[in-house]
């Protein structure tokens, strides 16, 4: 029963992966559309995100499949995510690596708030 339900949490995590990085899906060309970036650029900056993800819960399934037990595996799991994120934080940190704006990389995300921030600003200033 235990292994049933890892298997189905692993390919619904497979699938959310694949739909995420992949260009001709619908939702990121939603996304990509939706913030009026080029689809490349958002699908590229996307990947190291889904990769980082993708990669801590494959050793993850692995070691969930030989413990088996949910209340072990999911802080385990939890721990393994919070550790990874801070080693690329001080990697990152460590090599004085500018923003993905500075570098020519155009983050869907971050170009679509920018924008729409300085139009509220903008707005809100002819108000008062």
């Amino acid at each position: 029963n235990n292994l049933l339900m890892i298997s189905i949490a692993a390919t619904l995590g497979g699938a959310v992966m694949g739909d995420h990085c992949s260009p001709i899906s619908d939702t990121t060309i939603m996304a990509s559309s939706g913030a009026q970036c080029y689809h490349l650029n958002h699908v590229a900056t996307q990947l190291p995100y889904a990769v980082t993800v993708a990669v801590v819960a494959f050793v993850n399934y692995i070691i969930t499949a030989f413990i088996q037990v949910p209340f072990i595996c999911l802080p385990i799991a939890i721990v393994s995510m919070v550790l990874v994120m801070l080693v690329i934080g001080k990697v990152n940190h460590s090599m004085n690596a500018p923003p993905l704006l500075e570098r020519g990389v155009f983050c869907a995300a971050h170009d679509f708030f920018y924008k729409n921030l300085a139009i509220i600003l903008s707005d809100i200033d002819k108000v008062c």
